[in-house]
């Protein structure tokens, strides 16, 4: 593609409509260390892999594949898909569930193994246990105790002059 501004470049890219896709490998990348602190390395992930599928969508409006590179340059571990960060989700029905659990005071890993008895097996899940726990402490956080929406109008009210 070529664009004759760099206006014309920021409008194709903030016009909100999803044209081209590319789902790489997690391993796409290189496995040189970015650590300045040799005690402390931080090695990513990367190992060059090629595997690939590019979209394009249509002027229909569908996506059609336009290159599937699938080769991959390392073992694949298929059981392990679950972990990935992109699996993990918590959908209405279990945070509902963990809330009233957690107000009832039934404690995160017991809340926990409620959903992994009744699915048969933690590889079932689409979360861990450390979901759970990241979920309740951001709903704690978020939760107002009592006094609190005073003191919130208040501050308002004091930097609305």
């Amino acid at each position: 593609m070529t664009f004759d501004t760099q206006d014309d470049v920021r409008e194709y890219y903030k016009n909100g409509e999803l044209r081209y896709l590319t789902l790489c490998c997690s391993r796409h990348g290189k496995t040189e260390s970015n650590s300045k602190n040799m005690l402390k390395p931080k090695p990513t992930a990367g190992l060059g892999c090629k595997a690939k599928v590019n979209v394009v969508r249509g002027k229909e409006g569908k996506f059609h594949i336009s290159t599937a590179i699938l080769d991959h340059n390392h073992t694949l571990s298929p059981h392990k898909s679950q972990l990935f960060r992109y699996n993990k989700r918590l959908d209405f029905h279990v945070k509902r569930r963990l809330q009233l659990n957690d107000r009832a005071g039934i404690r995160v890993n017991k809340n926990f193994n409620s959903f992994v008895v009744a699915v048969d097996g933690h590889e079932k899940l689409t979360f861990r246990e450390k979901e759970c726990r990241n979920y309740l402490e951001k709903t704690r956080r978020l939760k107002l105790g009592s006094g609190d929406v005073e003191i919130v109008r208040e501050y308002f009210m004091k930097n609305a002059i």
